[in-house]
């Protein structure tokens, strides 16, 4: 339908007139009629389609084919895949050793990175392995010295008024027992919460890492330190006639041969030694075996990227058309 207007003026006086048009409707609607047809022979073909059995699209089956399905087996099914793995695989495969791979030569240099860094790290460890006997036969030669009287006179001697404050309880404290407050005190307070797994440690060939005492309550292993759980170990009674044992050192580091010789249960200077040198290599190993399983995802992962690029699916899904077979490498100079 078209509007049509007309404006007449007549004596200083403006009139409208509308004016309606009515078309041809059989040839406006002449699109619809042919979707209308075109969906009935649809539904016609469908009805005829459903009341007769269809073949099974299967290589060389002319069985019927099971209802809402195109095949009558599953075998027939996986005939035709098959057939088509046939068909078009080797071409992709050869498409595939044409041109190279940017991806594939990034991942050899990283798996040769990634063996480097494990070759490093089982060094390491080697290396911490040798320190943590080496530290237990210092300690074993340590406990073998004699009590020595006159060191133990001269180490009582140094007194002083000064104090010096807790770092875990903020009271004040005297420095010649500070050691000695200070490890009982954040052993006190440590005890108090838990650090636990599922899962309990199982590393070959490693002494003497994690508590792994049970839990049945949480059913979770400790995963502290062995020798610094002060949840589920306790120190040992000292007699009273062991002998501190702690090597001495000259300017800090460089040292003597020599050992402390007063005794243990007064050495304010060296208490606790053997646990804390016990625990720096064992965190240290601790470290080394955390970096050595973060090595072996990196390679399993590389490794799982360079095993699906060049899978079926992979080969299967994606194509890579080469415009140019002379210039097979589109890197600049810089990224090559």
């Amino acid at each position: 339908m078209t509007l049509y207007l007309f404006i007449v003026q007549v004596n200083n006086y403006d009139f409208v007139f509308i004016h309606k048009k009515e078309e041809n409707k059989s040839r406006k609607h002449k699109p619809k009629q042919k979707h209308r047809d075109r969906v009935r022979h649809n539904e016609r073909a469908e009805v005829r389609d459903t009341g007769g059995a269809r073949q099974c699209l299967g290589p060389g089956c002319v069985e019927a084919a099971r209802t809402n399905s195109k095949y009558c087996s599953d075998d027939c099914g996986m005939k035709l895949a098959a057939n088509r793995i046939y068909e078009i695989l080797p071409q992709r495969i050869q498409q595939w050793q044409q041109s190279p791979c940017i991806a594939e030569e990034q991942g050899k240099k990283l798996l040769e990175r990634i063996r480097r860094e494990q070759q490093s790290a089982r060094m390491r460890l080697t290396e911490m392995e040798k320190r943590f006997h080496e530290l237990e036969g210092i300690i074993a030669k340590a406990k073998q010295q004699v009590v020595q009287h006159d060191e133990e006179v001269n180490e009582g001697d140094d007194d002083t008024d000064l104090q010096i404050f807790c770092v875990s309880c903020s009271h004040p404290v005297n420095p010649k027992v500070a050691l000695r407050h200070m490890e009982r005190c954040y052993a006190k307070y440590e005890s108090q919460t838990s650090f636990g797994s599922m899962y309990p440690t199982r590393i070959e060939g490693a002494t003497r890492l994690f508590c792994d005492v049970y839990n049945p309550q949480s059913k979770t292993y400790c995963k502290r330190l062995q020798v610094l759980c002060p949840e589920h170990s306790r120190d040992p009674k000292v007699p009273a006639d062991e002998v501190c044992g702690c090597p001495l050192v000259r300017d800090v580091f460089e040292p003597t041969g020599e050992y402390c010789r007063v005794s243990k249960r007064k050495c304010n200077k060296h208490y606790c030694w053997e646990k804390l040198r016990r625990a720096e290599v064992d965190l240290e190993r601790v470290r080394v075996w955390y970096k050595l399983d973060e090595l072996f995802e990196q390679e399993r992962n590389v490794r799982t990227a360079m095993t699906n690029r060049a899978g079926l699916m992979a080969l299967m899904l994606h194509q890579t058309i080469q415009h140019d077979p002379i210039t097979t490498d589109l890197r600049t100079n810089k990224e090559r």
